[in-house]
């Protein structure tokens, strides 16, 4: 398949969950589709390597280090700031 072509099989899986313009509410998203809810084998692994995709790069080393610069609480501890830069109230 070509580009176009793969990125319109994703593009339709993607709206197919999105609101119709009555108003109706999209299927639930979750990982394990419900029974009650008909959700197609195709939409239903989409759905689930999407979530574990964003899963995995938000927990990776190269997203907490690099992206965003994860620091535990409650944060550096600076011995050396200079008094005089402190106002009194």
């Amino acid at each position: 398949m070509s580009v176009k072509d793969r990125e319109a099989v994703l593009t339709g899986i993607e709206n197919s969950h999105k609101p119709k313009a009555g108003g109706n509410k999209p299927p639930a998203r979750s990982f394990r589709p419900q029974k009650d809810l008909h959700v197609p084998p195709l939409d239903a692994f989409y759905q689930a390597m999407k979530q574990q995709t964003i899963f995995a790069y938000t927990t990776s080393q190269f997203f907490m280090t690099k992206e965003i610069v994860y620091e535990l609480v409650p944060g550096r501890y600076n011995a050396h700031f200079p008094v005089k830069n402190l106002k009194t109230a």
